[in-house]
Order: structure tokens, then C-alpha cells, then sequence
């Protein structure tokens, strides 16, 4: 369990770190999901400013649903005030987990979000 708390803990920094400096970042693209991100939702205090005022499209390819995953987008979404469109493409694995595609989706639209005018297209 430490390792993976390590791992977390790495993985957020890192992510973190390249979101706070690129301070007009307007598009993110995650190709590989995130596996190991922390859900607590005080790591998650510090938001970087480029996802509050200038993110406009984020896309997550090969998602899986994890919680990790599911909280990101969860905080994009509640902070993120000009966003416009979010794309979640599911993994082949997960691709005919009907239950699990409608966990996610649930949670993600019943989300307030920052941008009104956001739209979350899941594939």
C-alpha cells in the first residue's frame, strides 16, 4: 500500500508541475488514462491556473473509470471555467462494461460545473 501511496503521490506532483507551468494551457490530452492519482480531495487545494482561466478541451483516451481517473475529471469539471468539451474514450477492456461505463457517466454528469457551455462526449 505505501508503494502505491508513493506512486500517487509521484504521479500528482509530476502532473501538477506541468500543469503549473503552462499557464495558458488550453488543451490536455491524457492517451493512457491515470492509473495512480490521488483521490483526496485535499491534495487537490492547489488547483494551476491554466485549468481555472484557459482550459478549453480535455481529452482521456484509453480511460478505464478508475476513481483516480473519475476525480480528475470530476475537478476539472468543477474548476475549469471555460472549458468547452471533454472527451472520454474507454478502453477495449472496459468497452462492453455496461456497468461500469454507467457508474462513471453518472458521476461525472450529476458534477457542477464551472462551465455551463462544457460538453462531455463519452465513446
Amino acid at each position: 500500500m505505501l508503494t502505491t501511496e508513493i506512486g500517487m503521490n509521484h504521479t500528482f506532483r509530476v502532473l501538477m508541475g506541468l500543469l503549473s507551468s503552462c499557464p495558458v494551457l488550453q488543451s490536455i490530452c491524457f492517451s493512457e488514462g491515470l492509473m495512480y492519482l490521488g483521490e483526496n480531495n485535499l491534495i487537490w487545494s492547489s488547483i494551476p491556473i491554466c485549468m481555472s482561466n484557459c482550459l478549453k478541451t480535455v481529452s482521456m483516451k484509453n480511460f478505464h473509470g478508475y476513481n483516480s481517473e473519475i476525480c480528475l475529471l470530476k475537478h476539472v469539471l468543477k474548476t475549469a471555467r471555460v472549458l468547452e468539451r471533454m472527451d472520454i474514450r474507454w478502453s477495449e477492456t472496459y468497452l462492453r462494461d455496461l456497468k461500469r461505463k454507467t457508474k462513471a457517466r453518472k458521476e461525472l454528469e450529476k458534477i457542477v460545473r464551472s462551465s455551463p457551455a462544457c460538453v462531455i462526449k463519452f465513446s
